[in-house]
Order: C-alpha cells, then structure tokens, then sequence
C-alpha cells in the first residue's frame, strides 16, 4: 500500500489490498492492457525503490553529472544513482556506462547512510563511518567499489565541502572532523579540529561555511548548537592555522545558519520587549560598517535629533552610534544609549546626521597560556610574570588589553567634536600579572571596529 508498481506497461499507485491475490490501485500511466486478468505469477513487474511505504532517501548529491540518492528507511546502506546527465532517469534495463546503478556497504554491521557528497570521490558518510566510491576515474554500473575510510561516524548534519577538504560533525556530537586525502597510504585521513575547544560544541544543530569572507582570504565555518549559541572556525587548510570563536547574540538564540552567494545567514529567535514573547527573525551577519547586534540605521542630509520606524527594538534601550557630520555611518561616535517607544521613535541627544542602534557586545580575543622554549623544551605550568606586550591593530578605533586602553595621541582645537581616529600601527602596553596560566586578552566593550592582527608578549619566567 502507497507503493507505485510498473506493471503492463504502465504505473499503478497501490491503494488497499482486498486478498492474496488482488490489489487495488489507482492507473497513473496508460497500460497496454485496460484490466489485468489472471492470478499466475508474473516476472514482468517492478515496485518503486523507495515511496510511502518503502521511505525516502535522507540525503542527495551530484556526481559525474547523475543525480545520486542515499540511505532509504528499507535500503539504509543503499546508493542509487541516476542515469548520465539524465537526472529523472533510474532505468536498469541494461548495464551501459552511462545507465543508473546502485551500489550497496556490505559490511556485517548495518551503515545507516546519512550523507553523500560528490567530490573527485563519491564520499559517503554513515552513523559508523566513512566511505568512498572510486572508479578509476568514473562510477558505472559494472565499475567502482566500496571501500572504507579512517574516520568515525557522522551526525544528521549534511558536511562542508572546503576545497578538497570535507569538514563534518561526529555522531556523538562533540568533534568537528576534517577528511583529507593522504598520499603517503592513498587513502583518506580525519584530523580533529576541536582537540583544544571540546567544550565549544554542544549538540549542534546547524553547519554552513564561508569561503573568503568579504574578500578578507579568510575561511569560516558557522555551527549553532541547540542550546542557541553559535561557534566559528577561521581555517586555512593550507598552513593548517584553525581558530575557534563564540558567538552569542544578546537578546536572543541563534536556531540555523546559512551561506548564499558568500554571505551569512542566520535564524534568531529574540526576546520582545515584555520579556517573554520569542520573535523568529532572518539576519545577515556583517561586518561592514555596524558594530552592533540586530541593528536598525537610518542618514539624513539634514542634521536632527528625531528618528523613526526602528520597530523591531521597540520598547527597548539600546546602544547607540552616530555620525554628526557625515551620513555614512562609518565614521561613527558613541553616543549614550537611546529608550524607544512604541512605535519604534526615539532621539539623540544633539543634531547627527547618521544613526545605528541595537544591542551591544563584547568582542574578546585572548591568547593561550604563555609558555618558554628553553633548551628545545617547552616550559609550562611555572609561574610567569607578565611585563608587557606589543599589540598589532589594524582598523581599529578602541580596544583594551588586559583592561588597560588603546588610544592614539591626538592634539589641536576640534578633536572632541570629530570621530575617533583610526588605529592601524604596533601598540606597546605595560602589563602585570603573575601566574601558572598567564594569558593576555584585548577586548572591546563599545560598538566600535577592532581588529587584532597579532600579540607579542613579553614575561619573565625563574628557574
């Protein structure tokens, strides 16, 4: 029941079956034939590999131009793919190159595929591990294997493609895995990412990624976890740098994230004003102009005090940038927070030609426990006193280091009447602190750019 049958030349959706011997079904396709007569067996007959009664495949892929389905509910181990640049066509009636075939895990513990990813391999990853497909060169019915990978199994979350690379999450939801092809043994290796930041994922629900975001050569990859918050890793495989990040929107949950056309976004779940109701909203992650979470901006050629129609922070105190004498938002100053009615109108508290208001946050970097190489050893866990540090800014207009803040030195008659100027040189500041586990953290606390583009520290370590 709820099964298509080829049968006579034509298609039969199974609506009930009344005995051993007789099924009743509706007539989708034309039969050769208008009624089917007799009750002797019939070899000339097919049923549909997966539908209402038999289950839908869980994931789908390309490869060598077909169409290539996996891991049905009755053929969990199963590949089906299509026939060659013929994506609706499944026909088995010959075993020619270009015609579809399946191709199924034989191993005696059952594989539930969960996804397949077509790369210069066909991979396939199951709930007990990873696997490939490789034809020399092309898959076809009578050609290609199944062969088994080093790697753990996956999640229900679909993998990222990073080049050659494939970046996944492991059944037990706690690593981020990432498949490279080793040329020593010809055969595909996992490295584990999340070695020095297991306690960032937490049941994730959601990956995407980011190749060269905003033209910066950097590479991310956005993971939400169930509990609302979202991690990032900035990776270059090449140089095997990986940098691990966490990002929690105020006022709210991140619940998925998505990559289109190389930019991010984001489900958020945020708290309305009286404190209870979640309002779901679709948001763009930037990082253009505006520091501030969920924000609304607005420009007038004409300098004013009076804004109007911010309404999804209506009801709300926020944080609060200007800028008095451009309209483009990128010359901001801080200005103090704002209180919104209910309509979403508010005022600054002089004239400004441009606006962005939202909810604030704190941007931190902070770097691993310092630690000496003496004698080719590395030294750690001693007691460090820290002396100093000299920060590299770069497009930044405030930032503290170890609490201590970064200004640039300014002279002359207006400088309190214009935006705070743009830091991009080497900063040296003073530090104290002494400790098993001496760290060094730059932070910034108001809705301003900053951007670290490297920490040298200086301590003094006793024997």
């Amino acid at each position: 029941v709820n099964s298509k049958v080829n049968v006579n030349g034509g298609y039969v959706n199974i609506t009930s079956i009344t005995s051993g011997t007789v099924a009743v079904g509706t007539v989708t396709s034309h039969l050769t034939k208008t009624s089917l007569t007799g009750t002797g067996a019939d070899a000339t007959w097919s049923e549909e590999i997966w539908g209402g009664a038999k289950g839908y495949p869980r994931t789908v892929t390309q490869h060598q131009a077909r169409l290539i389905f996996g891991g049905t509910r009755d053929l969990p181990q199963t590949i089906i793919a299509s026939s060659t640049s013929d994506y609706p066509n499944f026909d088995t009636d010959t075993t020619d190159d270009d015609r579809s075939y399946t191709k199924e895990i034989g191993l005696q513990n059952v594989n539930t595929i969960r996804s397949v990813l077509g790369r210069n391999d066909l991979h396939i990853f199951t709930n007990d591990g990873h696997f490939i497909i490789n034809g020399d060169n092309i898959v076809t019915p009578t050609a290609g294997r199944v062969s088994q990978q080093n790697a753990p199994g996956i999640n229900t979350i679909k993998p990222v493609s990073i080049y050659q690379n494939i970046a996944f999450i492991t059944d037990d939801n706690k690593t981020l895995q990432l498949v490279e092809y080793d040329s020593d043994v010809f055969q595909y290796k996992t490295n584990n990412l999340t070695t020095l930041s297991q306690d960032l994922l937490s049941t994730p629900v959601s990956m995407t990624y980011v190749a060269n975001y905003l033209n910066t050569q950097t590479n991310l990859i956005f993971i939400v976890n169930t509990n609302g918050t979202g991690v990032v890793l900035s990776l270059d495989t090449e140089k095997e740098v990986y940098g691990w990040s966490r990002f929690e929107t105020t006022n709210g949950y991140f619940k998925s994230a998505i990559e289109v056309q190389d930019n991010l976004y984001v489900l958020v779940d945020r708290i309305a004003s009286d404190g209870s109701t979640l309002i779901t909203y679709l948001e763009k992650l930037t990082e253009e102009d505006v520091f501030l979470d969920h924000f609304y901006t607005g420009s007038a050629s004409t300098a004013k005090t009076s804004w109007t129609d911010a309404t999804t922070l209506a009801n709300q105190t926020v944080s609060c940038v200007v800028g008095i004498n451009s309209t483009a938002i990128t010359n901001s100053s801080v200005h103090n927070s704002v209180t919104l009615n209910g309509s979403g109108n508010f005022s600054t508290d002089y004239n400004v030609h441009s606006i962005a208001i939202g909810h604030a946050y704190t941007a931190s970097v902070e770097t691993l426990p310092l630690a000496f190489a003496i004698n080719n050893q590395l030294v750690r866990g001693e007691r460090f006193r820290k002396i100093g540090a000299e920060v590299r800014m770069r497009q930044t207009k405030y930032a503290k280091v170890d609490g201590y803040v970064i200004t640039k030195k300014q002279v002359g008659d207006s400088i309190l009447d214009t935006a705070l100027p743009v830091m991009d040189d080497i900063f040296s500041v003073t530090l104290n602190g002494t400790g098993n586990n001496q760290t060094v953290t730059v932070t910034s606390d108001l809705p301003l750019p900053m951007q670290v583009n490297g920490i040298t520290v200086e301590a003094r370590f006793r024997a």
